[in-house]
């Protein structure tokens, strides 16, 4: 089992979850939404598996531990790819703020309309973490006045990721490239804008047959992870 380092409090939670063998995660499942863990859909927003999220959603408003330690799991992508600047400076801070966010979003989300209930859900994570990432640039520029130009690029990059439409989405393809090496990401971004990879290989002093295979078994693996988030609606 892989250890679950992620910053505290958040990480007290979803280790509630993380830290369960398949056949408890299974079991919880059945008891949650009535199905097996393998047919849960409850981390895509997608509309056949509406239902499933909000089960969740419901059970974790009454209370349920692991309910809500699932949901601060399949949630924490966004918010540590929305939070990172302040996950960089001070996790405990990322972990008790991004907590407090979910806590907040689950308890007061308009459940009347189960529909898309997943990426409305997102949206308003999204939002809050913003506005949260903005008061901390602000505040940061009054400590530090000689670099505001650094804190107006800061703040701008940040602008430009409101304008995502797909936001699980983009967590997950940095989640997911995160977890390759430096030549094999750079090769994959290589392959996107329709580069030879040769000269990345080069440059991180790999063969280019090494490289090229990498890149390949990368694209291999990566596909049925990201495909999962093919939708037809925003």
């Amino acid at each position: 089992m892989t250890p679950d380092r992620t910053p505290v409090p958040y990480g007290t939670v979803t280790r509630l979850w993380t830290q369960l063998d398949a056949d408890e995660q299974s079991r919880q499942a059945q008891r949650l939404l009535g199905i097996p863990l393998d047919t849960a859909r409850i981390d895509r927003p997608d509309p056949s598996t509406e239902q499933q999220y909000l089960r969740l959603v419901l059970a974790a408003r009454a209370h349920d531990e692991v309910a809500f330690a699932w949901l601060t799991t399949t949630h924490r992508p966004l918010l540590m790819h929305r939070g990172r600047a302040l996950l960089a400076t001070d996790p405990e801070e990322w972990g008790a703020v991004a907590l407090e966010l979910l806590h907040d979003t689950i308890h007061h989300i308009d459940l009347a309309d189960g529909r898309w209930l997943r990426s409305r859900m997102t949206q308003r994570l999204h939002r809050l973490m913003s506005r949260h990432i903005r008061v901390q640039l602000r505040h940061a520029a009054h400590e530090a006045p000689t670099a505001p130009s650094v804190l107006l690029v800061q703040e701008q990059a940040f602008e430009l990721i409101d304008a995502d439409p797909h936001l699980d989405l983009s967590a997950a393809i940095a989640t997911a490239l995160g977890r390759l090496d430096d030549a094999t990401r750079d090769g994959l971004q290589a392959r996107v804008e329709e580069r030879t990879v040769s000269s990345v290989a080069q440059y991180h002093d790999v063969s280019y047959e090494t490289l090229r295979k990498r890149v390949y078994r990368a694209r291999q693996r990566l596909r049925p992870e990201l495909a999962a988030y093919h939708r037809t609606a925003a």
